[in-house]
């Protein structure tokens, strides 16, 4: 299994918005995506380091829907 150990899933998905303009469904397709782009590559695992706008937690609720260990 490969797992990325260091990974800051909120950073440079919204650099160009403006942290109040960023909504929840907003986060939930870029993780969306994030999750696909991994499980293309064969990447089973994900460790986020966090950051301020809570993407994090964003990924791990639905990653819970993939067979992506977060």
């Amino acid at each position: 299994m490969i797992i990325d150990c260091h990974i800051h899933c909120g950073l440079g998905n919204f650099l160009k918005v403006n942290k109040s303009q960023i909504n929840h469904q907003d986060m939930v397709e870029a993780m969306e995506k994030v999750i696909l782009t991994y499980q293309l590559k064969g990447i089973k695992g994900l460790r986020d380091g966090g950051d301020a706008s809570g993407v994090g937690i964003v990924l791990r609720e639905i990653s819970k829907d993939s067979d992506l260990v977060f």
